[in-house]
């Protein structure tokens, strides 16, 4: 396939506890209960010997929790030399994941596995896409070998911040369902861990009485047995006294919606894939891929080189450029999306479990809001709105969007100041729909894409690892990902763009 396609003509875009209240949720006429939901069991064949599970002749890797105290793990990963430092006896077995800053190893090749360059599964990205998939491997016993450019958490991409939302207010069936996999895996993850990495909020869709967006909405959670609420005037205004809904203006009130702890979920990821015996190696540029009949090489700037049977890439904003090196000719449009953190300026709390998640469709393009977390502020953004960027491009603060921003938190947030504590940056990768591309190379089976996220991926995180593991196998993925497939750019003109956020 070599179906080109462009758009640059784009305007640049729970606290932890018991289950949630997730009732049984129907897709595509069949009820699912929360159960069969749950991540780590989309295996229909069950306990039997998949092609992702342990390679012949291999050994396969712990597969549980930490490991007991005085188990002894082997140093296998590139990270930096002071990556251990620090531990004192009774200290935690996890070691400390890489931070921005770090010094990277003087000696790479002292450090890396002593077992063989080749691996049976590689990793490009090592954000909350390629990290997660990483772990998925990992999981099935798999020699996995996680390349990032960077650190973890950097703050280049599209996986950093204090905050993402979790919700379900999707048009698609898909989303929906992927929606509540992802909650029950970030559930996992807090028990394995020991502490929350979500707070529960909920969530409300703000727009003009009567509108489509509030209609759609509204069929997609009664069709998907999700509890919801609708209000106006004083219920809302009682229910809600952070926010200033309009008169004539309706609210969609979802109750599952959370606040995803970001960058802290991305970190333990990373420890969890260290602790599985993932080759984790930091600031490493790849240079090179080359996908062969049997294997693909991958080159680093630096002159490193590894061979892999499969490769993932999840290269977040630098993915357009090995689209185009790798003969997929579809374009991918790279937004730098401004955000801004807004205080408090009086009584009202606005911390997340007090004020809920917010989108607001009254203008054309969606503002958000989602609520305080670490950082001392409220954060807000404008959908889809950022300027249209290199991913390597230096970082400008766009003054006509963060003055939109800011008139909107004047006019829906009269509790807090106009004057921001922060302003940061977050990259959106664009597909010209907006959905997501997890597909196989048309030519080259063993790679597997990750792209297009579109400004509302991070929260599947856990779900699109399982996702390209499957695919990576061959394997019927744990949910209909017809939707995903780059054979759709083939006929641009039929595409149709997601029009919710």
């Amino acid at each position: 396939m070599r179906a080109r396609h462009g758009h640059r003509g784009y305007r640049g875009h729970g606290t932890f506890s018991a289950r949630p209240p997730l009732r049984s949720i129907r897709y595509g006429g069949q009820r699912h209960s929360p159960r069969t939901l749950r991540t780590g069991h989309g295996n229909p064949a069950g306990a039997e010997r998949s092609p992702g599970r342990v390679s012949r002749g291999r050994i396969p890797r712990t597969r549980g929790g930490p490991q007991p105290p005085g188990a002894i793990r082997p140093r296998t990963c590139v990270v930096p030399e002071d990556h251990y430092r620090g531990a004192t006896a009774g200290s935690s077995l996890v070691p400390r994941t890489a931070r921005a800053g770090d010094p990277a190893p003087r000696d790479p090749g002292s450090v890396v596995n002593r077992r063989s360059v080749h691996y049976d599964a590689i990793v490009v990205g090592g954000g909350v896409v390629g990290v997660s998939t990483a772990y998925v491997l990992a999981g099935r016993g798999l020699s996995v070998l996680l390349l990032e450019r960077y650190a973890p958490v950097h703050e280049h991409g599209s996986s950093h911040g204090d905050s993402r939302m979790i919700r379900f207010d999707y048009e698609e069936n898909v989303y929906v369902e992927m929606a509540a996999r992802a909650y029950r895996a970030w559930e996992d993850l807090a028990k394995r861990l020991g502490r929350p990495v979500f707070r529960r909020t909920g969530i409300c869709n703000l727009a003009p009485a009567g509108s489509e967006v509030l209609e759609t909405l509204e069929t997609r959670l009664r069709d998907c047995e999700l509890p919801h609420e609708r209000l106006a005037g004083r219920a809302f205004a009682d229910r809600f006294p952070q926010l200033n809904l309009p008169q004539n203006s309706e609210a969609i009130y979802q109750p599952d919606s959370a606040v995803l702890f970001a960058d802290e979920v991305v970190r333990s990821l990373w420890d969890c894939v260290l602790e599985y015996g993932v080759d984790a190696l930091t600031e490493t540029e790849v240079v090179s891929i080359d996908p062969r009949d049997d294997h693909v090489e991958v080159t680093a700037s630096d002159g490193r080189s590894w061979s892999g049977t499969r490769l993932v890439l999840a290269a977040g904003g630098w993915t357009d450029r090995w689209l185009n090196a790798l003969g997929i000719d579809v374009d991918l449009v790279v937004t730098r999306e401004l955000l801004a953190y807004f205080p408090r300026a009086g009584a009202v709390p606005h911390e997340a479990g007090a004020m809920p998640n917010v989108i607001d469709y009254h203008t054309s393009d969606p503002f958000y809001c989602v609520p305080q977390v670490r950082v001392p502020g409220v954060k807000a953004g404008c959908h889809r709105t950022g300027r249209v960027v290199k991913a390597d491009d230096p970082e400008e603060v766009d003054d006509t969007n963060l003055a939109s921003v800011r008139e909107f938190i004047g006019r829906r947030c009269p509790h807090l100041s106009r004057d921001p504590v922060a302003v940061k940056h977050c990259l959106y990768t664009n597909s010209a729909d907006y959905h997501f591309i997890l597909d196989c190379h048309p030519d080259h089976a063993n790679v597997v894409v990750a792209a297009g996220f579109s400004g509302h991926g991070f929260k599947f995180g856990p779900v699109l690892g399982e996702i390209l593991a499957a695919r990576l196998f061959g394997e019927t993925p744990p949910v209909d990902t017809s939707l995903f497939g780059l054979e759709r750019f083939s006929s641009p003109s039929v595409l149709k763009p997601r029009t919710l956020a």
